[in-house]
């Protein structure tokens, strides 16, 4: 089974091997302890799953009081379906509210964040050998929430092989958070997860369908699915209503150049008499 290298061998002969799905490298998820501040007394005040999405969205108002919103500009995450729309991500700043707001984002619901391939393989290169920059090392410890930086590094490099024209990544993240009890104690884990979406040539929200098709994605993993992404079916959908303006305009055309039955004369065609049986008394 194919194991992640972090140095080369030299001396040794070139051998070519069947490229190894990135799911197959054995790898037990990073279960990070890492935890908001006040995760703890919201714990033993048994507040935390019903202040989650409030502390969610006081962070991600801390990021736009003090650093201007930076890649959730201009308007933030949806309030009503915060998962809604992928998560463009600009390599930047990653400031501890941000991480902490993606902290309760991920335990509340399945997310899509979209990086640019090379920015995020540069990164990863940087980071298995500690040399991020100290700006990037909240986002590598995100990534480390899910998975060893490693196995991402395996995991982008598979993608890329695969179709080296793509230059976006879409990849999926979730990390609910649930109590284990251990004695009298109650500790907080998780059960993270993630994994690559999808690979496109250019920006989700360049292609509209492409875009309707990830939301609809994010809203089936969520199980919330809003009438405009998936109407129900008691709504009349757009194809069931049976109007074309060209097809009505050349009907109009069709009955106007039929005459008046009361202009018509005795030698009229009698196949024409049709029309006055099927004309209201």
């Amino acid at each position: 089974m194919f194991q992640p290298s972090s140095s080369k061998e030299k001396g040794k002969k070139k051998q070519q091997q069947q490229l190894p799905s990135p799911f197959s490298i054995p790898c037990n998820p990073n279960t990070h302890p890492e935890h908001p501040p006040e995760v703890l007394a919201l714990i033993l005040e048994k507040r935390f799953h019903k202040e989650a999405m409030n502390m969610m969205l006081s962070y991600q108002l801390d990021v736009f009081r003090n650093f201007g919103g930076l890649f959730l500009k201009p308007l933030g995450l949806h309030p009503k379906y915060p998962f809604i729309n992928p998560i463009k991500f600009q390599f930047g700043k990653f400031p501890e509210e941000l991480k902490w707001m993606f902290w309760y984002l991920t335990h509340l619901f399945h997310i899509g964040i979209e990086f640019f391939i090379h920015d995020l393989q540069h990164l990863l290169t940087l980071a298995i050998h500690n040399e991020e920059a100290p700006e990037m090392k909240n986002l590598a410890t995100f990534l480390k929430w899910f998975y060893p930086l490693e196995y991402w590094a395996d995991m982008l490099m598979f993608e890329s092989l695969k179709n080296t024209r793509t230059q976006w990544i879409v990849i999926v993240f979730y990390k609910p958070q649930y109590f284990m009890q251990n004695g009298s104690a109650t500790q907080l884990a998780s059960l993270p997860s993630s994994w690559i979406h999808k690979t496109y040539f250019k920006e989700v929200y360049e292609n509209p369908a492409d875009l309707k098709q990830l939301q609809k994605y994010l809203c089936q993993l969520n199980k919330i699915i809003p009438s405009e992404i998936w109407p129900s079916g008691n709504s009349q959908a757009p194809w069931e209503v049976s109007t074309n303006p060209s097809i009505e305009k050349a009907l109009e055309e069709y009955w106007s150049n039929i005459p008046d039955p009361k202009e018509w004369s005795q030698e009229y065609p009698i196949h024409c008499s049709q029309i006055i049986q099927d004309t209201p008394a």
